[in-house]
């Protein structure tokens, strides 16, 4: 029997980002993330649910419930007085009034671009049934989708689409989604990715020029999510993927290709990253700053690292979590939790462990910013920490393997939204990245747009096209001395 009804604000981007309101019937019980799910209503749940990331707050503008004591330790004091709650632990009970607000989309096009001259020899040799003047390149990453309309001719962006990715809803990293895609929602998945890129299509196409092409770069797991494929060997030891080759796909009517990727951890996306270095090393002298062993950092929910010299080199990831992605539901970036964090541990709040100050142990601190008001509670420290000590060890192993040191390392290049916003001296303050080698730090943007576009300039060229480099993967979990290393690197400091 029906209990009572819940209103629900929030913003639907489909009609304009228009506020509009619905009404959902409830059994007393039912889960409010499950309601809000059936109901269609964008709600992201990073952790798929499990209560444990705090990213899928609402805000009761009338009949708050008492906060469970999950909610006491991820929320601060005065989130919970201001009828902050999230939708996996609140089960309903009374009438109430919601509001859902979204974040900003922490992605970006670019601090560099790919472009050739109009003489170049652009074809359609190899490209069956096109003859449109553009082409589109796509990032789908874990966190965000971006699509950008390129014209064949020069390569110069014409129209840009982005949105958080749509199977957020599900889990904010490649575990969770995987977790869902082998619980039944295989199907689910793979619609939810291929009406966004649909839709994205459709958007740029509506105005100015038409694309025919579009080229994908993605992680490992995202292209089976995209592709529909079987993630059972992919989720556990061994880790073997059903595919790693350039796949020739349909989009939307679209002619599409999905860009190769180097092992179950390394995927197109990073691919794409050093074909775009490439380009621009080549183009671009002053872009390198030499000849010697270069890093390639994309740091997000999935830390990808690529150490390499020579179209040779080692490539790892870690799963950073959600912690790279900022204060879920608050519109900071994780960006700006590095820079808090390296600012509270030099003003001493924050000690070499991690541990607020007594003074805000139990309630977090607020700090005002430009922005609004951000609180970091002792659980965002802890989840920051654990992500910075698996992306510094990773760093390490690679050097190991290498037989380096950070003195033998010309650059380093950031790739991502979360790498070119941030501060590299913040990041040598909190030990997540070494001294030196932030000193040597440069942020790129989003280089696997960039590769993609210049992988699609091939294509349009009719060349072979082969992986940029040849990488040895390496498994940080079967690492004898990875636990060692990682415990080592959990405290703040440039150790």
């Amino acid at each position: 029997m029906t209990q009572g009804q819940i209103t629900i604000r929030y913003k639907d981007k489909s009609i304009n980002e228009e506020i509009i309101e619905s009404k959902l019937s409830f059994h007393k019980g039912e889960s409010l993330l499950l309601l809000c799910e059936k109901a269609g209503i964008p709600l992201s749940a990073p952790c798929g649910g499990k209560g444990i990331c705090g990213g899928c707050r609402v805000y009761f503008e009338k009949g708050a419930p008492l906060p469970k004591p999950q909610e006491r330790k991820l929320l601060s004091a005065e989130e919970l007085r201001q009828g902050v709650r999230l939708a996996c632990m609140t089960q309903m009970s009374e009438d109430c009034v919601i509001l859902i607000k979204e974040g900003k989309t922490d992605v970006i096009s670019g601090k560099f671009d790919i472009a050739w001259a109009q003489d170049d020899q652009i074809t359609d040799k190899g490209c069956d049934r096109l003859g449109q003047s553009c082409f589109f390149v796509a990032d789908i990453g874990t966190t965000t989708v971006v699509l950008e309309k390129r014209k064949k001719s020069d390569g110069s962006v014409v129209d840009v689409y982005k949105a958080v990715n749509a199977q957020r809803k599900l889990g904010a990293d490649v575990m969770t989604r995987m977790e869902a895609s082998l619980s039944g929602r295989q199907a689910e998945l793979k619609k939810l990715i291929g009406r966004q890129l649909s839709e994205g299509i459709a958007c740029l196409n509506q105005k100015g020029e038409k694309a025919d092409l579009l080229i994908i770069a993605a992680n490992t797991t995202m292209v089976h999510l995209l592709l529909g494929l079987n993630v059972e060997k992919l989720a556990k030891a061994p880790f073997v993927p059903e595919l790693l080759e350039e796949t020739e796909w349909e989009i939307g009517s679209i002619k599409t290709y999905i860009m190769p990727g180097f092992s179950a951890f390394v995927g197109g996306d990073i691919a794409s990253g050093i074909y775009a270095l490439d380009y621009l090393e080549e183009k671009e002298p002053a872009f390198s700053s030499g000849t010697g062993w270069k890093l390639f950092l994309d740091l997000g929910t999935n830390a990808e690292m690529v150490l390499y010299r020579d179209k040779q080199g080692f490539a790892t990831a870690a799963a950073a979590g959600p912690a790279f992605d900022g204060a879920a539901g608050t519109g900071f970036f994780g960006s700006d939790m590095v820079a808090l964090l390296a600012k509270l541990y030099r003003e001493g709040i924050v000690d070499e462990t991690g541990t607020l100050d007594d003074a805000y142990f139990e309630t977090g601190i607020s700090i005002a910013l430009q922005e609004g008001t951000l609180t970091f509670s002792q659980e965002q420290i802890r989840q920051l920490q654990l992500a910075k000590a698996a992306v510094r060890c990773g760093i390490d192993m690679l050097f190991k393997k290498a037989g380096i040191g950070e003195k033998d390392v010309d650059q380093v290049y950031l790739a991502g939204g979360f790498g070119y916003y941030l501060n590299p001296e913040d990041s040598a303050e909190i030990g997540l990245l070494p001294a030196d080698l932030a000193k040597k730090a440069v942020a790129c943007g989003n280089t696997a747009l960039l590769g993609a576009a210049v992988y699609g300039r091939m294509i349009l060229r009719g060349e072979n096209r082969v992986l940029p480099a040849q990488l040895q993967s390496i498994n940080l979990a079967q690492e004898p001395d990875f636990m060692e290393s990682y415990v080592n690197y959990i405290n703040l400091g440039s150790n």
